[in-house]
């Protein structure tokens, strides 16, 4: 199939042509092929659709182009060419395939523009100053951080740190217990304090006071509590303590339970109506015999037995209605009247003093001594 136009304008319309039948021509008509001849027929959508050949905008006028008037067109049309719409001038496409090669190189346009360039430097790279320095490893200054900035704590949690340096809290403690260290590498713990130590303006102790250096010095006036016998012997320690009486007396009690009365001018009463043995918590007493007639013995044990202080003083009384003998064992005892030696006897109703003079001598001395 072709045209052949003449020279000079021998063809004055394309009707002229054999193949070329024109019938009632109308603006915007175009040839159409019907299989044997061309034919001018309207221009619809359709035709334009079918188009398999490249075309560019410029071979498109812009005024045979409204909007809904081309859905979809298969061939290429470069962005170059898209020029010239007006607001309402688009083109629609139903589906569009994007390869990941492409998303890689609008990622490598995105990352080589200045813009990303710099704000990446400032957040990788970037030297920090103030309370936060530094553009690897970050330091904060010291005390930059104040109470103000923590935060997800639990009310009456501490802070600490283990062993290998990591912060820590520390459990809540119940109420009135105390921070308690628990050694190097140990969390402190709260615990219980000291429950015998009221908390009031005058804090009173109801229970011992322990010193570790057992020394208390200018604390003035001390007030103990009356009790009938001393506490518990404890090895290399001696007790102070007042004993109950009408007045109460002041003591003190040795590590091995040896109770001496402090006030030289009483002297406890120990009665012993039968035969008896001085034993070391005697000292500073008046023995005395109440009652039981005659034939009872007082007496004074060897220094190897029970080794009385030098110097300790023992009072004897008979009052048991008979005779009373005071005796010594393998030590010796002398009698001040005439300076002889040996057991004594003293009548009823008579008193005598006996004291240690050396480790195992003694002297008596009285009235109604024989």
């Amino acid at each position: 199939m072709s045209w052949l136009l003449s020279p000079a304008g021998a063809l004055s319309s394309i009707n002229l042509v054999g193949d070329v039948t024109i019938t009632t021509p109308s603006t915007g008509d175009v040839l159409e092929w019907n299989g044997s001849a061309w034919l001018n027929v309207a221009a619809s959508a359709a035709e334009v659709n079918d188009l398999t050949v490249a075309v560019t905008w410029a071979d498109v006028p812009d005024a045979n182009i409204t909007e809904g008037s081309v859905t979809q067109h298969v061939a290429a049309i470069d962005h170059d060419s898209l020029l010239n719409f007006t607001a309402t001038e688009h083109f629609t496409q139903a589906a569009i395939s994007i390869t990941g090669s492409q998303v890689s190189d609008f990622e490598t346009v995105v990352a080589a523009g200045s813009s990303t360039t710099a704000n990446t430097a400032k957040v990788t790279n970037a030297t920090h100053t103030g309370d936060v320095t530094g553009s690897g490893a970050l330091t904060i200054a010291a005390k930059a951080v104040d109470v103000a900035m923590l935060a997800d704590g639990t009310d009456g949690e501490l802070i600490t740190w283990s062993a290998s340096g990591v912060a820590d809290t520390v459990d809540v403690g119940t109420a009135t217990h105390v921070l308690t260290s628990n050694g190097v590498g140990v969390a402190p713990t709260f615990q219980a304090g000291v429950t015998e130590l009221s908390d009031d303006s005058t804090p009173v102790l109801a229970a011992d006071l322990e010193a570790a250096g057992k020394n208390l010095q200018s604390i003035g006036v001390i007030f103990m509590a009356e009790q009938a016998a001393a506490d518990a012997d404890v090895a290399g320690e001696g007790q102070w303590w007042t004993l109950t009486a009408t007045p109460n007396l002041p003591m003190f009690t040795n590590d091995i339970g040896n109770d001496q009365l402090i006030d030289p001018s009483l002297s406890t009463i120990n009665t012993q109506n039968v035969s008896y043995t001085l034993v070391i918590t005697d000292k500073g007493k008046t023995i005395h015999k109440a009652s039981g007639g005659a034939g009872e013995t007082i007496t004074i044990p060897a220094n190897a037995s029970v080794a009385f202080p030098i110097g300790t003083l023992i009072a004897i009384e008979n009052d048991g209605g008979g005779t009373l003998t005071v005796a010594i064992t393998t030590d010796t005892l002398t009698w001040s009247e005439d300076n002889t030696t040996g057991s004594r006897t003293l009548a009823d109703g008579g008193a005598c003093v006996i004291q240690k003079m050396t480790a195992t001598t003694w002297k008596i001395s009285g009235s109604q001594v024989t």
